[in-house]
């Protein structure tokens, strides 16, 4: 039962629901321009029974340009170009093929010139039909009936559209300027990349490379901010590196050598954590004691409890990554200590947060580390 309503669900509504304002808006634009169409056919014909079917083309092609002017099929181009070059087509096949084969021929020669010229527009195909039935009916259209009334009321409804678009600030038309230079920041793609993706999907009668290029940057955002706000911190943090509050310096420093690290995170026995050790402070205490003989030094030599911070400010392993963003919003931040029932669990670094969302993104592969000595940052306990 339950695979049978989901099949059934398959036909249902494809459309996301839209706002109120996205419904009123293009319905009133498609009145206005069908009651002007009307009036223009009654100017010409005398009477609107005569422009009656040509009217209902129109009317398909408004629906299009004020419902959806960010597809493909309704730009100027394809809506000027798809009628003319199908009213064309129509008037060649009423003239050349008997019926009752000029209908199908017709309508072939128009979506042909439609894709060869990269203009298809469905609602042309109902004009070239409306040429070849007044032909069968004895009332052939002129040989310049593509350009008028055809071109002219496609003409007159694009600027309409143009007007009403920009009336409610709306992309009309859609195609953005190519600059196949300069490659989109966010996607790495250019036009051509773009135009590419979506004919491999065939998508391209669909969506426009301008759409998909918007589409991926929200797709991309979103994405990154639903991540920081359901991911806890343990689910990216790297293990901590710790001492004892009583490691002298010499060893605080081996110790960092050791493991690579730029931060140390200072630990009691108990594994309470006490502070942060890091480079800074480490180089603070050696140019304290520039100068000193090696003997007064060694008497002298700080502990790590003493050179650390001991305000390190940890957070709970459950806390959403994106409470940490500000953190890291100063340069050089040190990693973030992560706690566990009062215990030091682990690391957040910068280094961590990025991979998150690096990891994340289609397509992405993650370089191998490289080996760059003990200060390299793409170590696991480097990161900060």
């Amino acid at each position: 039962m339950h695979r049978l309503v989901r099949r059934l669900g398959a036909f249902g509504p494809a459309m996301g629901r839209r706002p109120l304002i996205e419904i009123v808006r293009p319905a009133i634009g498609v009145g206005l321009a069908m009651a002007l169409a009307d009036v223009a056919m009654i100017a010409l014909h005398g009477d609107r029974a005569n422009g009656i079917f040509l009217v209902s083309g129109i009317a398909s092609s408004a629906v299009l340009i004020f419902a959806i002017p960010n597809s493909p099929l309704a730009q100027p181009w394809s809506a000027f170009m798809g009628m003319v070059v199908s009213a064309e087509a129509a008037v060649a096949a009423t003239t050349f093929v008997p019926y009752p084969f000029a209908a199908g021929t017709a309508l072939a020669a128009a979506v042909f010139g439609m894709m060869v010229l990269r203009a298809l527009h469905p609602p042309a195909a109902g004009v070239a039909l409306f040429v070849v039935l007044e032909a069968e009916a004895g009332q052939p259209v002129h040989p310049l009936f593509p350009l008028f009334p055809v071109g002219g009321l496609m003409a007159a409804l694009i600027l309409l559209a143009l007007l009403w678009h920009r009336l409610f600030k709306q992309r009309y038309p859609n195609k953005l300027p190519r600059i196949p230079e300069a490659p989109n920041l966010a996607t790495g793609l250019d036009e051509d990349a773009l135009e590419s993706v979506l004919l491999e999907f065939r998508q391209s009668t669909n969506i426009a490379p301008a759409d998909l290029e918007r589409l991926t940057e929200a797709v991309a955002a979103r994405s990154a901010q639903a991540l920081l706000a359901r991911m806890p911190a343990r689910a990216i943090m790297h293990p901590a590196i710790t001492v004892g509050p009583e490691l002298p310096l010499r060893e605080v420093i081996a110790r960092m050598r050791a493991a690579r690290v730029r931060v140390l995170a200072v630990a009691d026995s108990e594994g309470s954590l006490l502070g942060l050790l890091d480079q800074n402070r480490i180089i603070e205490a050696l140019e304290a004691g520039f100068g000193v003989p090696a003997r007064s030094l060694r008497a002298l030599e700080p502990q790590a409890a003493e050179l650390m911070d001991p305000l390190p400010h940890p957070v709970s392993a459950d806390l959403p990554l994106a409470a940490l963003l500000s953190r890291f919003a100063v340069p050089g931040a040190p990693p973030v200590p992560v706690l566990e029932g009062g215990r030091l669990v682990g690391m957040v670094g910068r280094a961590d947060l990025v991979a998150a969302l690096t990891s994340r993104a289609p397509g992405f592969a993650a370089p191998a580390p490289a080996e760059t000595g003990p200060s390299s940052s793409q170590t696991p306990q480097s990161r900060a």
